[in-house]
């Protein structure tokens, strides 16, 4: 009787076969080469129990939050694909629980908007009143791509792909596509418009003013010579000690893609319905939307509560 690993190979090409998307092939192959292998990998296949996914479900911790579930579901499709093939596989592979590793959605962490104004002074390290250290034009850098984050919704990578002679200064209107898309390893999406409001065209004029380089990144290494880099920014904002005071103040952890969240909240609790909210932010779906992105506001829930309730 064979062990599982031997049939990995023979598993991904006939999902390839089947027509399934580049991405999916290569989230299954992190999956079975990364989960099963750290855990049932060398079991043969007649000797392969029900409890042995507790150990794909441990080994599939490594890949991050929800990787127990996405293991489990991969080992239920290979198995399936084994039975299917007619390998007489020991239990039922329907028999796999996915709800043990189902992981509840995050809480998502709601700005106010004058804890969204104070990380936006933080950048320029302005804080409690008063500036920490001149403005430089790391500190211009800063604000201007936290303020174009929160005026079109974009997210991290696309942001910092942004070239610099199509800032829409005029029309305030850019047509970008879909990076997550692309990241999943699937045809790239139609192009969809993002808009700048005053504050963030404000900025960004404040921070080409300050760079001396011909660099055709809108956000560049301080050199000129690089593209500000997805991880050169979220570096950034941890290592600013006004934002870190800001976190210390008002007991939240801040990062860029919070701006988004911020994006679609404000705009909802400001009466924009959610088809032009979902639009606006390119969601795919407005379940996607509501599930992870738009927070409620405690206070302002309170408030709403007795607008209406007292006038019925």
């Amino acid at each position: 009787m064979f062990k599982l690993k031997d049939k990995y190979d023979e598993w991904l090409e006939y999902l390839k076969q089947q027509g399934y998307s580049k991405g999916t092939i290569i989230e299954y192959k992190r999956h079975i080469y990364g989960s099963l292998s750290h855990s049932v990998q060398d079991i043969k296949l007649n000797k392969l129990t029900l409890a042995d996914c507790a150990l794909v479900q441990e080994g599939g911790r490594r890949h991050g939050r929800y990787g127990p579930l996405r293991a489990l579901s991969a080992f239920r499709r290979f198995l399936k694909y084994l039975k299917d093939k007619g390998y007489e596989v020991p239990f039922d592979y329907r028999d796999i629980d996915l709800s043990e590793a189902y992981v509840p959605s995050p809480e998502i962490i709601a700005l106010t908007p004058e804890e969204r104004q104070m990380f936006l002074d933080a950048a320029m390290d302005y804080h409690a009143g008063k500036f920490h250290v001149n403005p430089t034009t790391s500190n211009y850098r800063r604000r201007a791509l936290l303020e174009t984050l929160y005026s079109t919704g974009l997210r991290i990578g696309e942001a910092s792909r942004l070239i610099r002679d199509k800032v829409p200064w005029n029309t305030r209107e850019l047509r970008v596509k879909n990076n997550k898309v692309k990241a999943r390893g699937e045809k790239e999406g139609k192009e969809q418009s993002v808009f700048f409001n005053d504050s963030s065209l404000w900025w960004l004029k404040r921070y080409m003013d300050r760079r001396h380089d011909n660099s055709p990144w809108l956000f560049a290494t301080l050199n000129g010579k690089e593209r500000w880099t997805e991880q050169d920014i979220r570096h950034d904002i941890r290592a600013s000690s006004a934002i870190q005071s800001v976190e210390k103040k008002i007991g939240k952890h801040f990062h860029c893609h919070i701006m988004r969240k911020c994006f679609a909240t404000d705009l909802l609790i400001n009466g924009v319905d959610i088809q032009t909210v979902k639009h606006l932010g390119r969601w795919e779906s407005e379940r996607t939307m509501l599930r992870y992105y738009a927070a409620v506001h405690v206070a302002r829930a309170k408030e709403e509560h007795q607008r209406v309730m007292n006038a019925v």
